[in-house]
């Protein structure tokens, strides 16, 4: 058992350090570390959220696929190309605590469908009490086009993914890009983000070359180095007169 640290206790599990918050740390355990804790969501909520998506890492960690959630710097850097002023639906995947989602609301028109989806119970009755305005969906997204049609929704004009594209094989990959397309507009873009330390896995470059078959641009966003794990963002439009900032 190793020592107690600020109100914590960790026990080791197997392959893993698991955390017992006991109380829940001050922002400066991770500003300390240079982490951005993102401050928009306020200080209490956004440690909060750290613990909670360490915890939802732990119960499910090829679905979560990280072990905090997005920084503010990285929500934005997602977002930055997306087209979502004038958008009539947009969607995001793999939610999260609500970083991102944050983010979108802050960006989209009043009239905007924004429906999110996140696989997590815990994360996704968190995002409905967060943001009552965004329609959450406790579901897969490898029924996004199922979903879609049950909502009444048209073609989507933004799909922002926050799902770990290099914990999946190439067979999930595929479904999940095909559900992807089968709801994007002709002049859709699909958003999201990959962590640095797993550019060059497998899965990362299949992926890529899949988006690059795919759309006809693909931008990649400079590293955000304040983000746990470091990570890029990256913008894919499908018609070429989308590819430019709004």
């Amino acid at each position: 058992m190793l020592p107690p640290h600020n109100g914590h206790r960790w026990a080791r599990t197997p392959g893993l350090l698991r955390l017992r918050a006991f109380e829940v740390a001050d922002t400066e355990d991770f500003v300390r570390f240079g982490i951005d804790t993102g401050a928009s969501l306020g200080g209490d909520r956004s440690v909060k959220d750290h613990w909670s998506f360490l915890a939802g890492f732990l119960r499910r960690p090829l679905t979560v696929g990280a072990v905090a959630p997005s920084s503010a710097r990285l929500a934005r850097a997602v977002i930055r190309r997306c087209h979502l002023r004038d958008a009539e639906t947009v969607v995001e995947l793999g939610a999260g605590t609500g970083a991102i989602t944050e983010q979108i609301l802050a960006r989209i028109g009043p009239r905007t469908r924004f429906i999110a989806l996140e696989l997590d119970s815990g994360h996704a009755a968190l995002l409905a009490r967060r943001f009552p305005r965004v329609t959450v969906c406790n579901e897969s997204a490898e029924n996004l086009q199922a979903i879609i049609a049950r909502l009444g929704c048209g073609p989507v004009d933004c799909v922002i993914s926050g799902l770990p594209w290099a914990s999946m094989g190439q067979r999930k990959q595929e479904k999940l890009m095909a559900e992807v397309l089968g709801v994007l507009k002709p002049t859709g873009q699909f958003c999201g983000f990959g962590y640095l330390h797993a550019k060059w896995y497998g899965s990362t470059q299949t992926f890529h070359r899949r988006l690059r078959e795919t759309f006809p641009s693909m931008h990649i966003s400079p590293v955000v180095w304040r983000n746990l794990p470091p990570a890029f963002a990256f913008t894919c439009p499908l018609s070429k007169s989308k590819s430019s900032v709004n």
